[in-house]
């Protein structure tokens, strides 16, 4: 079976249930409005995209590690904390937003949420962004050497 199969199976097999468990594990808090029949498709859509894309980040967590390693060999840049970037940025909005589902209007939770989550989507975010700085520049500069520059060191002072 190859990688590409195995990570679609793991992402239906983890995304699907999250759909499904969703109204079980995050049901909606009685005070928040409920939406008009008109936008419930958008709702629906919006859950079901969410699902899916944890399923996505469990698939990552489960597989993408070996290929991070791989990208990130020849560069010296170190693969774990893109890997995990990478992971929470697929894999945590499932919960987040099932967790405003959860505390709905209430101030004090929906902050606890935003600064358990936020935050660390711009922390992830950065790292994505670093790593793939650091992984292009080191590959561009090393195809900018000539065959000389690689064997030859350059005179002290230079």
């Amino acid at each position: 079976m190859t990688t590409r199969t195995k990570f679609v199976l793991i992402a239906l097999a983890t995304g699907i249930p999250a759909l499904v468990l969703t109204p079980i594990l995050f049901p909606v808090n009685p005070a928040f409005p409920m939406p008009d029949a008109s936008l419930m498709p958008h709702f629906l859509f919006i859950g079901t995209v969410e699902s899916l894309f944890f399923g996505f980040g469990v698939a990552f967590l489960l597989l993408g590690l070996p290929v991070m390693r791989r990208i990130s060999a020849d560069t010296g840049v170190p693969a774990l904390p893109a890997y995990l970037a990478i992971g929470y940025l697929t894999a945590s909005w499932w919960p987040h937003l099932g967790l405003h589902r959860v505390f709905g209007t209430d101030l004090v939770g929906m902050l606890i949420v935003d600064y358990a989550f936020h935050l660390p989507y711009v922390a992830a975010a950065g790292v994505v962004a670093w790593f793939f700085f650091a992984t292009s520049t080191s590959k561009a500069d090393r195809a900018a050497r000539t065959p000389a520059d690689l064997t030859t060191a350059a005179p002290a002072g230079a």
